[in-house]
C-alpha cells in the first residue's frame, strides 16, 4: 500500500513546529539573560510582545527549563513516530499514536492561549504560529482515521516503542538545548540561589529617594505599589542588560510596578564624579531623553537607544528624534535649555547623595541594588517585596 501524502504532511508539520519551538527556546534564553532587544519582528503594537511572554513564569517548567524547549522535544518525538509509521507494519498503530500526540499538543496550545489571554494579557506571535500548526496537525491526522481502519493491526507492544521513542526524543532535545542555548552563568543559579539573592536584597535598608513629581520618565503604573528607580547611562553595557531584564517586569506586572528612569551619565562632560571621558555621548543622550519625555516619546526613544547602543552618536540621537516627530531644531533647543541642564544636574547630585557609584543602580522601594540581574531574580525580588511593603 502506498504511503499517503498526508503522512508526509504530518512529517512536515512536526518539522515546522520543531523549528519554531527551537527558535522560541533560543529567544527564551536571550530574554532571561538580558540579551534580547526590546523589539523584534514579533513585537507588534500593544497586543503582541514575545519578550514579555517569554519572561513570564508560565514560559518555563521545573524552574528553568523553557516550555518551548519541551515543545521542541515533543515535536521531535512526533517526527520520529511519523517516520516509523511510514513502515507498513507500524502504520496503523503509528497513526493512532500520532492522533494522541497531536491532540495532546492541541490541548496544550488551547491551555497556554488561555493563559496568555487571561494571565499574561499579551500574545506571543510565535506561540500562535505553533497553535495554528497544531490545529492543522490534528485535522490531518484525523482525516487519516478511515484510511487507518483498513490497515493490518500491529502488536500492542508497538505503543511501548512509541512511548520510549518519545521519552528519548524529549531527553536528548532537553540536554541539547541546555548545552547549546543557555548561558553558563545562568545555569549556575538554582532556584535556591535565586530565592536567597532576592531575600537578601529585599532585606536591604530603605533610603528616602528624592521625588520630583512629573519631571522623570515613568513606565508602568504611576501609582504602582513597587517603584523601581533606575540611575542609568545609555552607553553603559550593564545598563542595557539591566533594561532588558527589568523591562519585562513592567510588562508582566502592569498594575504593580512603577518604573522611573533617572540620568547618571558616566562622562566628565556633565558628571563631576567622573574624572575622564568615558562615554562621549552619554550626556547628550540623557538630555535628549528628558526632552523626548516632554514630547511623550520617552519609551520609544529609551528602547531605541539601548537597542542601538553600539551605534550611539549625536547624529543617531537626532535621527531617532526626527523619526518620532521631533525636529532637529526643536530637540537641540530643548537640550540646550537651562531647565534641561538643571534636571540633569539634579539627577546626578541626587545620585551622588544616594551613593550611586556605578550604573545601573536601582532603588526598589528605596532599597539600593547595584548591577544587572537575570529576569528570574527580579521576579523573585518583586514577589518578596510585594509581601513585605
Amino acid at each position: 500500500m502506498s504511503i499517503p501524502k498526508r503522512l508526509w504532511a504530518i512529517i512536515v508539520l512536526n518539522v515546522a513546529a520543531f523549528c519554531v519551538s527551537l527558535y522560541q527556546t533560543y529567544h527564551f534564553f536571550l530574554v532571561q539573560s538580558g540579551q534580547a532587544a526590546f523589539r523584534s519582528f514579533c513585537t507588534i503594537g500593544a497586543t503582541f510582545d514575545c519578550n514579555a511572554v517569554e519572561s513570564s513564569p508560565w514560559a518555563s517548567l521545573f524552574g528553568h527549563f523553557p516550555l518551548a524547549g519541551f515543545a521542541a522535544g515533543w515535536y521531535a518525538a512526533g517526527l520520529l513516530i511519523a517516520a516509523m509509521a511510514i513502515l507498513p507494519a507500524w502504520r496503523r498503530n503509528g497513526l493512532k499514536a500520532l492522533l494522541a500526540h497531536s491532540i495532546a499538543a492541541l490541548v496544550a496550545s488551547i491551555f497556554y492561549l488561555f493563559i496568555m489571554v487571561t494571565q499574561i494579557k499579551l500574545l506571543c506571535l510565535l506561540c500562535l504560529v505553533v497553535d495554528g500548526l497544531n490545529l492543522v496537525y490534528v485535522a490531518v491526522v484525523w482525516s487519516l482515521k478511515r484510511y487507518s481502519n483498513h490497515l493490518n493491526r500491529g502488536p500492542k507492544s508497538q505503543f511501548n516503542s512509541f512511548a520510549i521513542v518519545s521519552v528519548v526524543a524529549l531527553v536528548i532535545t532537553a540536554l541539547g538545548i541546555q548545552g547549546s542555548f543557555s548561558d553558563p552563568n545562568a545555569r549556575s543559579l538554582t532556584q535556591a540561589d535565586i530565592d536567597y539573592m532576592a531575600a537578601k536584597m529585599a532585606a536591604y535598608p530603605r533610603q528616602s529617594v528624592p521625588s520630583l513629581e512629573g519631571e522623570h520618565p515613568i513606565m508602568g503604573n504611576p501609582t504602582g505599589k513597587i517603584t523601581i528607580i533606575k540611575y542609568s547611562d545609555f552607553q553603559c553595557p550593564s545598563c542595557k542588560a539591566g533594561a532588558y531584564t527589568v523591562h519585562p517586569m513592567v510588562q508582566r506586572h502592569p498594575e504593580l510596578v512603577r518604573f522611573e528612569w533617572r540620568a547618571f551619565p558616566l562622562d566628565s562632560a556633565c558628571n563631576r564624579m567622573v574624572k575622564q571621558k568615558m562615554h562621549p555621548y552619554a550626556c547628550e543622550a540623557a538630555k535628549a531623553a528628558f526632552c523626548m519625555n516632554r514630547r511623550g516619546h520617552f519609551k520609544e526613544f529609551y528602547e531605541y537607544l539601548f537597542d542601538h547602543q553600539e551605534q550611539i552618536s549625536t547624529e543617531l540621537i537626532f535621527e531617532e528624534a526626527q523619526a518620532l516627530g521631533v525636529t532637529r531644531d526643536e530637540l537641540s533647543a530643548c537640550m540646550e535649555s537651562d531647565e534641561i541642564k538643571k534636571m540633569l544636574d539634579r539627577d546626578i547630585e541626587d545620585g551622588v547623595v544616594l551613593g550611586v557609584e556605578s550604573t545601573p543602580t536601582f532603588f526598589v522601594n528605596g532599597r539600593k541594588i547595584e548591577g544587572a540581574f537575570q529576569t528570574e531574580v527580579w521576579e523573585a525580588l518583586i514577589q518578596q517585596i510585594k509581601t513585605m511593603d
